[in-house]
């Protein structure tokens, strides 16, 4: 068989509470990952059982891919198993990969007082609350920038209003153009600096022209100190899996298209962008910089393309506005049209549901630059989750599978949403009751 089957046991200190794990794989060619039982993560697997199989192999030198958990509820004080089932491309493939790598991040151990206010910043929902501070130091609020996007000849002027009771000792504003090295100043509540009148807790600092040219990212944070000695930052990037570090906009450049432009920014002396492993970046699109965006690769015999599929999942918070009269998304795939020339397929594919009358995906073309260069003409697909279900009228919370395969099996079908309950009676019953004797009676009966 081209399956394996791996146990990892790792021990939870006692007394502690495990309040988030990521995990990061290397594999070679498929795999999926269970924590005392439950599946967290899986990439490149069709099916469930020992005859699993993958959709193509995978390039092992890409490197780790990071897989945020999504819950830790699952874990135990003691003796907790990494469970893996790794799945290779045919049983005679010349090399086979299956490499975890699990991090647990624990809650502070600090006893709360349940009479003293605290603030958390990582939520313990149905858990004991621990850690904690009871002086969050200077708040933020209302920063903004002016002009929107600046073109390469005007000043970035940044404003922030800063509170706190202990007064505000000192204030920075760090900023970056693409991934050129961050720059740090002052920033002053004193009427001269683009912050208004002078004592009002709006401070303000300017970000040359001469810093950044056309099509350019521009990015920037604040970090404050109070008269008390407690720190602060703005956006207070608590999560580096799922969270903005910066705020920013870019240079205008001027492009010409009728279709949607966006604009990608990825540090390629970090990441590669179109290999399977996954990335942060930023996409910018309508006036609006999204930071730490998770990327990767997606697909199976078009990962290999000189374009390939790419896949963004936006953070909690910061869901993408891909159309001012739509909801926003969690997820965006940006599929290549490498092996379409006609640029039509998908989009040909979409509209017919649309005609049938049937729940479809949101699909158009768009011009996409990647680091202020023309990168290709990708088409937008939405993806299908609980945002899908919600814009069509279903109830997100309700299970939703993606048949992968030539055959109608419960072992091709793939959970997307609901995925704290994997019970597969639901399937399991669909299926056999459209293969017995008498399915027409099945359909007409639960069928819509």
């Amino acid at each position: 068989s081209e399956n394996l089957y791996a146990r990892v046991p790792f021990v939870v200190p006692p007394d502690t509470t495990v309040h988030s794990a990521r995990l990061r794989m290397r594999y070679d060619d498929g795999f999926r990952a269970y924590l005392n039982g439950e599946a967290v993560a899986e990439a490149n697997i069709d099916g469930n059982g020992w005859n699993a199989s993958v959709d193509g192999s995978i390039n092992d030198s890409a490197g780790y891919t990071a897989y945020p958990v999504s819950t830790v509820d699952y874990l135990v004080e003691g003796t907790n198993t990494l469970a893996m089932h790794g799945v290779n491309n045919g049983k005679w493939s010349s090399d086979f990969l299956l490499l975890p790598e699990l991090t647990l991040y624990y809650a502070s151990p600090t006893s709360v007082a349940t009479n003293l206010p605290r603030y958390f910043a990582v939520p313990t929902p149905g858990r004991a609350n621990v850690g904690g501070v009871d002086n969050i130091g200077p708040r933020f609020y209302a920063e903004t920038h002016a002009p929107v996007q600046p073109s390469a000849s005007e000043d970035l002027a940044v404003t922030v209003r800063v509170v706190d009771e202990d007064g505000v000792a000192d204030l920075s504003m760090t900023y970056e153009i693409m991934f050129e090295g961050k720059v740090t100043v002052a920033m002053h509540d004193d009427g001269l600096h683009g912050d208004g009148a002078a004592g009002d807790d709006v401070y303000g600092a300017t970000i040359p022209s001469s810093a950044y040219g056309a099509g350019e990212m521009i990015r920037y944070r604040f970090n404050a100190v109070d008269g008390a000695g407690h720190a602060s930052r703005w956006p207070p990037f608590y999560d580096p899996l799922n969270s903005p570090e910066f705020f920013g906009t870019m240079c205008r450049v001027s492009v010409t298209s009728s279709m949607p432009v966006y604009h990608w920014f990825i540090d390629t002396s970090l990441y590669e962008p179109d290999v399977y492993s996954e990335s942060r970046s930023s996409l910018f699109y309508h006036g609006v910089l999204y930071d730490n965006v998770m990327t990767r690769v997606r697909g199976g015999s078009t990962a290999g393309a000189p374009k390939p599929n790419h896949k963004f999942d936006f953070n909690r918070g910061h869901h993408f506005a891909y159309d001012p009269a739509e909801r926003k998304v969690e997820e965006v795939n940006l599929n290549t049209t490498y092996t379409d020339k006609t640029y039509l397929r998908r989009l040909l594919s979409w509209s017919s549901y649309e005609a049938a009358g049937a729940p479809g995906c949101k699909a158009f073309l768009v011009h996409l630059r990647r680091n202020n260069r023309f990168y290709g003409v990708q088409t937008f697909e939405e993806q299908v989750d609980e945002d899908f279900l919600t814009r069509n009228g279903f109830d997100p919370d309700g299970a939703m599978y993606k048949m992968v395969g030539p055959s109608i099996h419960a072992d091709n079908a793939h959970k997307k949403t609901r995925r704290w309950d994997e019970d597969r009676s639901d399937i399991e019953t669909l299926i056999a009751s459209i293969q017995s004797s008498t399915p027409e009676v099945f359909l007409f009966d639960n069928m819509d």
